[in-house]
């Protein structure tokens, strides 16, 4: 059924997290184990475990996920309440022992969470808190089968403030290399293969059973720089026909896009003439032109055209079959941006926050010119001191998981607001709305029918929104709205 091969994919990525090592590699160099490698990888695959509502898909016969606005802490509650409730009090003797043995590395865990650094998601209570979690799951047997589920509930909540640390905050590549450092992430590697573990055996009294097979069949090879650039732009990719929508001119600009990047230029290469997309996790990658000119570097030179095995996809890429030429500009070193803070209560002066930019202009066949902006920073930043105004506002697929920036927030939505020009469209599936903030005058944008009119539209701060329909899929319907003026 389709559970079954659900939880066999899961099964998979916990084999790759317990039986492959994990490391880093400079060029030219040996391989090193480095254990934060590890963390990374056991929290990806809880997190694909925590995704799904597990009682609702075990009552349900069919895997459900939890909605994108759920937010991690009760997920993780919900998946232990499913352990638990099926497993009861074979829960605690199973846990400890499991723990013991995936601490393999760590002599003194007691000792190694002494070394914990307070910083601003994580305070000394907390840290405090968590050693003594931790040292009553290790020893269980004064615990009842709640006390348990508690203790090994607040834990799992305190990594995941450290997985926070991790993808968005404050753990640099020299922190997170230290060895004290590498110790508490073995701990904290331990706490969630176990649980992982645990889920596993409730998985099987539901009567699943486990697919043994060669882990070839998950081990990740060394990709070629072609082969990545190929799951972009494979030939047969799905062509999206640009939108037949009315478009204001100015920018389009798009948060939080990961590698998102070639549908939304499909829909609006014919409207839009400037692009700018921004993360700040990852280079940006933007299809190539189906052309075979080559390029031209900031200096006027032009480099060759593409050769090799990755010509093929390029000629064959169904989309910008109109770009006769492209040049290319990219500032591979961070620039800096200096940004006023500043309140009643304290004046912060400047902040000086780096900024990867990459730039690349088009030049179509009817001799008009496309240019996509690449930043690799904070979306707001960007939004609020790099862009005056904007034509679209896109955004789709995303999740607190993911992003940390609820754009539908008042303060965000506000600024989207300020940056829209008259006319403009928000582009959105509503994935980002604040879980505090979900009954908004603006909540429409979530869920077009609360308007209960035809076609959709409301009001609000001076605005008319009108729904011009639906215009793709992310976590849900993506809808866009025009953004009329009306004082």
């Amino acid at each position: 059924m389709v559970i079954d091969q659900t939880l066999d994919s899961l099964y998979g990525l916990y084999r790759i997290t317990v039986e492959l090592s994990h490391g880093v590699k400079r060029e030219n160099t040996a391989w090193a184990l480095f254990e934060p490698s590890r963390f990374v990888y056991s929290y990806f695959t809880f997190n694909s475990v925590y995704s799904f509502d597990w009682a609702i898909t075990f009552e349900q016969d069919t895997p459900t996920e939890w909605p994108p606005n759920q937010d991690g802490p009760r997920k993780i509650k919900s998946l232990l309440d499913f352990c638990y409730s099926e497993l009861q009090d074979r829960v605690a003797p199973y846990v400890r022992p499991r723990l013991e043995h995936n601490l393999s590395g760590v002599d003194n865990p007691a000792q190694a969470l002494m070394g914990i650094v307070p910083d601003r998601r994580i305070t000394e209570d907390q840290a405090k808190a968590f050693r003594g979690h931790f040292n009553r799951l290790m020893d269980s047997e004064l615990l009842d089968s709640r006390q348990h589920q508690a203790a090994l509930t607040e834990a799992l909540r305190f990594v995941h403030r450290v997985r926070n640390n991790v993808f968005h905050g404050s753990k640099g590549v020299v922190q997170m290399a230290d060895e004290s450092q590498q110790k508490r992430f073995i701990i904290y590697t331990a706490l969630l293969v176990s649980t992982i573990e645990l889920f596993l055996v409730a998985a099987e009294s539901k009567g699943w059973k486990k697919r043994e097979e060669p882990l070839d069949y998950w081990t990740p090879r060394r990709p070629s720089v072609g082969a990545i650039r190929a799951r972009i732009e494979r030939p047969g990719s799905k062509h999206v026909k640009p939108l037949s929508l009315p478009v204001p001119e100015g920018a389009f600009f798009y948060p939080c896009c990961g590698t998102d990047t070639i549908e939304p230029i499909q829909q609006f290469i014919d409207r839009i003439k400037e692009f700018h997309f921004v993360d700040s996790d990852i280079q940006i990658p933007l299809p190539v032109p189906a052309c075979g000119v080559g390029c031209m570097n900031p200096r006027g030179e032009m480099r060759p055209a593409q050769r090799g095995p990755r010509r093929r996809d390029i000629e064959n890429t169904p989309y910008t079959t109109d770009v006769v030429t492209r040049t290319y500009d990219y500032a591979s070193r961070p620039s800096l941006v200096r940004l006023e803070v500043g309140s009643q209560q304290a004046d912060l002066g400047h902040l000086r926050i780096p900024i990867c930019i990459g730039q690349q202009a088009w030049e179509m066949a009817d001799g008009s010119e496309r240019t996509f902006f690449r930043y690799r920073s904070d979306a707001y930043l960007i939004l609020r001191e790099k862009l005056r105004e904007i034509a679209v506002f896109y955004q789709r697929r995303n999740s607190d998981e993911g992003s940390s920036l609820y754009w539908f927030g008042p303060t965000l939505f506000h600024l989207i607001l300020d940056k829209l020009v008259d006319k403009g469209l928000i582009v959105t599936d509503g994935s980002m709305f604040h879980r505090q903030h979900l009954d908004v005058p603006w909540s429409p944008l979530k869920s077009p029918e609360e308007t209960g009119s035809d076609p959709p539209l409301f009001n609000y701060n001076g605005r008319e929104f009108v729904c011009l329909g639906q215009v793709g899929q992310g976590h849900g319907p993506v809808y866009a709205w025009q953004v009329n003026r009306t004082s």
